[in-house]
Order: structure tokens, then sequence, then C-alpha cells
């Protein structure tokens, strides 16, 4: 699969007051790719074909990209936890 990435990410770490050992992180970025997708383009003309009474027919895939946004904490204890959202 050919794939371009362009991220442009910014990363803040903010240091809690209590430890040195516990950070808090934010990201936001921009993903930006082409996918080979012939597969699931198969699968979507052919829902596209057996659904005449479709007002709005789905679109094929020939590129996918949006904005992502994370944020994490790692702590003390090692653990990590992380969560995020690209649209």
């Amino acid at each position: 699969m050919k794939k371009i990435l362009m991220l442009l990410c910014f990363i803040t770490s903010i240091s809690n007051a209590n430890s040195q050992d516990e950070k808090i992180y934010l990201t936001a970025g921009y993903n930006f790719n082409f996918p080979n997708a012939s597969s699931v383009n198969f699968i979507i003309d052919r829902y596209n074909e057996t659904r005449s009474y479709l007002t709005t027919k789905m679109d094929n895939i020939n590129s996918m990209s949006g904005f992502d946004f994370s944020v994490g904490g790692i702590f003390s204890t090692g653990l990590l936890l992380e969560g995020g959202v690209t649209f």
C-alpha cells in the first residue's frame, strides 16, 4: 500500500507540580495518504449496483486525510494512558 504521510505536529509537555516523573502531553497534526483501496472500492461498487433505490451512492476511496489530535499522560507508576481522534 502506497502511503504518503504528512504530519505537522507540535508536542507540548507539561510537568505536574507534585512530581517530576509525571507528564501530560498534547499532540495535533494533519494526516494525508493515498491508500491502495481497490478491494474496498470493489465492495463499494457492488453495494451501489445492488441497491438501485439509493438516492445518494457511495463514492470510491481515493485519498484519506484529516486532522489528528491526541492527549496522554505518563505517570510515576510506569503507566501510560493515551487517547486520540482523527477526523
